[in-house]
């Protein structure tokens, strides 16, 4: 682990479409074929499907693992909105409470091996599984989702001591710590930096046509119609990394495939109080279970100028 002099060179489309592949998956594959016919003969309608699938999480097994720390978790849960029922969890009695908020199709039990080390140090850790995420009910979910669902869980259990979030849930708390969201210190991890370049990069995976992209985005827009302003810029990280008061540590790995690390030294350009920790080797996912990281982490939460030291 390292801190980085790099700078961002997040400038433009290609950028953050960084090394995102097209999906060989069959089911991709189809969809391919269908959204370029749909750009010729009916791209409204290919517009609205692009849109639908992009709010849609895909579900995946949990691991054994994933699966023991859930059984040692607390288990409540509240409507959200009709047929929307959200799990959350609580593990530990510490009156030093960490909110962690993970990433697209992820869930709260990704992070199980921060939760053990967390307990161990003396934290209360409190999740949740968004709409459509883990045992969650929905079948699509948000930015605001997210937003709202941290609002409603420091209802219940106060402000935080810390947030800790993961990719796409790094981009919903870097919105949430300037609308509500009460925490002193922020953790993001493998974060995008620009709301619409998770556009660009759902466009490389399923091989949409700029047409088809257009008209999708178009109906994002529309879904966020109560909110004024440019969606764009407003949820995007390294914007709201600018109004941000907390004090951040924005860790990325530089082999992470899916999210480009320039897209982190953006946010921690723009960020006041921040640090950078770049890593080697983890990639988007696995990083959320190095033991030096999360002990990086900890520290961070703990003390913020012995993480200073540390990293420098």
């Amino acid at each position: 682990m390292t801190m980085s002099s790099a700078q961002s060179n997040i400038e433009n489309k290609v950028d953050l479409k960084g090394n995102t592949k097209q999906s060989n998956h069959p089911v991709a594959k189809a969809l391919h074929i269908f959204f370029k016919a749909g750009d010729r003969f009916f791209v409204n309608k290919a517009g609205e499907i692009a849109s639908n699938l992009w709010f849609k999480p895909r579900k995946f097994k949990i691991s054994t693992h994933e699966r023991n720390i859930v059984e040692q978790a607390e288990i409540a849960s509240f409507s959200l909105s009709q047929n929307k029922q959200v799990t959350y969890y609580r593990w530990g009695k510490s009156k030093k409470t960490i909110l962690l908020v993970h990433g697209w199709e992820g869930r709260a039990s990704q992070f199980y091996k921060m939760i053990q080390h967390l307990i161990k140090n003396d934290y209360s850790v409190i999740s949740f599984d968004a709409p459509g995420h883990g045992s969650s009910q929905g079948k699509d979910s948000d930015i605001i989702e997210f937003h709202q669902i941290m609002l409603h869980l420091q209802k219940i259990f106060g402000s935080f001591d810390g947030v800790i979030a993961h990719s796409f849930g790094a981009i919903c708390a870097s919105y949430s710590i300037n609308n509500g969201l009460e925490s002193d210190k922020i953790v993001t991890i493998s974060t995008p930096s620009h709301f619409k370049g998770l556009v660009y990069k759902f466009q490389v995976i399923l091989g949409l046509t700029d047409n088809v992209t257009d008209r999708l985005c178009k109906n994002i827009e529309s879904r966020f119609s109560e909110h004024h302003g440019d969606i764009w810029q407003n949820f995007s990280a390294y914007v709201n990394a600018r109004r941000a008061s907390a004090k951040a540590l924005i860790v990325h790995d530089k082999n992470d495939k899916e999210v480009p690390y320039e897209e982190s030294v953006l946010i921690d350009e723009n960020w006041t109080d921040s640090q950078l920790l770049l890593t080697e080797g983890l990639g988007h996912k696995r990083i959320l279970k190095d033991e030096a990281t999360i002990n990086s982490i900890t520290e961070f939460l703990a003390n913020t100028q012995a993480s200073e030291t540390m990293l420098n």
